[in-house]
């Protein structure tokens, strides 16, 4: 159910039986547990999410376009609540500084708010932004959440996000 922990670097740097560190335990980088049921959903948001974004790109009408990268950031924000394991704990998080209009010091948190703030302005028909400042931003948000996911999951990202 739950991938095992793994190290970079010299593996053969490990605790004693007696659950003492070994020299050079700062060199080990462990790699997040997530359980398959959250592994798989996030792996199956962002891709989700790369589809929603090459559709926003195609699209010829602004609205629709605006539409499909509101979608597609949301599903980004959905993709890394799963990565990181707890996405009912982090949805109400997200929900509540959004609500009371709280900004984070956590940078996990502070990424997330990002994201739904974004999603939020893209769907608004008011938006000023551009529909290319909105590709943009979408596609850097992407990439950043792929990347995320790609280190937590070791998962390779689906496809790529065009420049």
């Amino acid at each position: 159910m739950y991938r095992s922990l793994s190290w970079r670097k010299d593996s053969s740097k490990h605790f004693s039986a007696t659950g003492q560190r070994n020299t050079d335990l700062d060199e080990l980088i462990w790699m997040r547990v997530i359980s398959d049921y959250n592994r798989t959903w996030a792996i199956r948001y962002l891709r989700e999410a790369l589809v929603e974004y090459h559709n926003g790109r195609e699209s010829q009408r602004e609205d629709q376009s605006r539409s499909f990268m509101a979608a597609a950031v949301r599903k980004a924000q959905l993709a890394l609540e799963h990565a990181l394991g707890a996405p009912e704990y982090l949805e109400v998080l997200v929900a509540d500084a959004v609500q009371t209009q709280t900004a984070s010091h956590d940078p996990t948190l502070s990424l997330l708010l990002t994201l739904a703030s974004l999603a939020s302005i893209f769907s608004e028909s008011q938006t000023t932004w551009t529909r290319d400042t909105i590709l943009k931003i979408t596609s850097e948000a992407l990439r950043g959440a792929s990347t995320i996911i790609q280190e937590i999951t070791s998962e390779r990202s689906p496809k790529p996000v065009p420049d």
